[in-house]
């Protein structure tokens, strides 16, 4: 496609920031969304939050300096490697983390979250300013009507047909 890069060296630095936001970004944002919105209020754990929030805040160190003099990750075009960055740290960005302190992945995610859909199908995105973490609501998951096995399942029974055997019963 469009995004894929072009060259084998691209093509290791999208691997190269797959793995990175695999286990530096994911590891440390669940840790903080987890303990600050995710789970319910009696189970969070404020001081893993933070120890969450600190760990994403030094990954977006790392970002912030790989991003100084170029607008996506592998140069001047977006790419897969932004792709997937980019729909990591959704979550951080939708939920308020504070990402002031990184101007230029603030812009980065921005330009990112801002490009059109496919065939301009999804408009795009707007901003809105940094609010509260959303409170998710926990659904229940369905209840099953019949918790017994199929074979220990009993069918309404009803009458039976006789059947006709063509050769015996000529019509």
């Amino acid at each position: 496609g469009e995004h894929w890069p072009r060259t084998v060296e691209d093509e290791g630095r999208v691997f190269q920031w797959t793995l990175w936001t695999a286990t530096e970004i994911e590891p440390a944002q669940m840790q903080w969304s987890y303990n600050t919105f995710v789970r319910p209020a009696d189970q969070r754990d404020p001081v893993l939050a933070a120890a969450g929030a600190e760990k994403l805040k030094v990954a977006l160190g790392v970002l912030e300096t790989c991003l100084a003099g170029r607008a996506y990750l592998l140069g001047d075009a977006y790419s897969a490697a932004d792709l997937q960055v980019s729909c990591v740290l959704y979550t951080a960005w939708f939920n308020s983390f504070d990402l002031a302190p990184f101007p230029k992945v603030k812009a980065w995610l921005d330009r990112c979250l801002n490009r059109p859909g496919p065939s301009g199908l999804r408009p795009p995105l707007r901003l809105p300013p940094l609010q509260e973490p959303r409170r998710l609501r926990r659904r229940k998951p369905p209840m099953r009507q019949n918790l017994q096995p199929p074979a220990a399942r009993k069918r309404p029974s009803r009458p039976r047909r006789p059947r006709r055997h063509p050769a015996r019963h000529p019509v």
